[in-house]
């Protein structure tokens, strides 16, 4: 699996830092709920305040976390979350990655396997995303069960940063076309949303690629969010 997929670990120096207890759990969630140990990670650290005391004994303390993955680390050139996510992609030599930031845990057993085994046979699924508390979430104003029967999957017309899997290409695709200037998420959600206006809902979301894993009739959400901006 590490040469389909890398784990990619976006974080900054949230108000608990330099203590990683947030970012260790969401390491230690993922050995116990995608048993990827194989894969790779790279933690991406946002460029700001990395000259401070407490940037670099935050940097310190992740290096010394004890896990199974091989971590590498990068430190962002620019500092935003457009800066952070796009140097830690730029990272990854692998067809596809997911991205889960700092304090995001899943809260059941996902086969990772049969995800990725699914996104080779249909090349027209680019993004599964997990869903928060509900299938639906705010951005998610269109939706519909794909016919795909390996895996349970929602088509959706929302686009987000919360934890997903992502082909590698596609990423850049949807880059290029939303050229996103400031709020990666909104940016490029509203240029899906242009082109759902313009070509149709069922027509956009083919060529965007867009799904959420589960069955909107049941709607179960597979994320727990720590939210490292309130945890000290």
């Amino acid at each position: 699996m590490n040469t389909l997929l890398t784990i990619l670990i976006p974080t900054n120096l949230i108000q608990s830092a330099p203590d990683v207890k947030i970012i260790k759990q969401t390491i230690y969630d993922l050995e116990k709920h995608i048993g990827l140990i194989d894969c790779n990670i790279i933690i991406g650290m946002d460029c700001k305040y990395k000259d401070s005391i407490r940037f670099n004994q935050y940097l310190n303390n992740i290096k010394n976390i004890k896990t199974k993955f091989n971590i590498k680390i990068v430190i962002s050139k620019t500092t935003s979350i457009y800066g952070n996510f796009t140097h830690l992609v730029d990272q990854c030599k692998t067809k596809y990655f997911f991205i889960i930031e700092h304090d995001w845990i899943l809260n059941t057993i996902i086969n990772f396997n049969t995800i990725i085994d699914v996104m080779e046979k249909y090349n027209f699924i680019n993004t599964i995303r997990f869903s928060f508390n509900q299938i639906t979430h705010a951005w998610d104003t269109i939706t519909k069960n794909a016919e795909i029967s390996e895996l349970p999957l929602v088509k959706t017309n929302g686009w987000s940063n919360h934890p997903k899997i992502v082909r590698t290409t596609s990423w850049y695709n949807d880059i290029k076309y939303a050229k996103p200037n400031g709020d990666i998420e909104f940016d490029i959600w509203k240029a899906y949303l242009k082109d759902i206006e313009k070509l149709s809902f069922d027509n956009a979301q083919y060529k965007w690629g867009q799904y959420i894993y589960g069955d909107k009739n049941k709607d179960i959400g597979l994320l727990i969010h720590l939210d490292g901006r309130l945890t000290k």
